[in-house]
């Protein structure tokens, strides 16, 4: 009898650490789908950060062509540049 009780026990805490491990699956299946959603967000972020240095790149260029083609014509140059 008292053996049936001690597995009792035993059986009751295994089934207590089951729900436990399977509980931390689900949370790591969340973070990993967290982890994954985070990453996209980051390659969106890089590529909209290299696009929006490139457009200011042209639009410094465009305003030094502007600049040259004012200094040709004997105007005075408009914009002011720091690249």
């Amino acid at each position: 009898m008292e053996a049936n009780k001690q597995q009792l026990i035993e059986i009751k805490a295994l089934r207590k650490r089951i729900a436990e491990l399977e509980e931390l699956e689900v949370e790591y299946r969340k973070m990993l789908k967290t982890q994954k959603e985070l990453k996209t967000k980051i390659r969106e972020l890089e590529s909209f950060d290299r696009h929006a240095v490139e457009r200011e790149l042209k639009i410094i260029e465009l305003k030094k062509e502007i600049n040259s083609l004012l200094e040709k014509a004997g105007e005075p140059k408009k914009y002011m540049t720091y690249l």
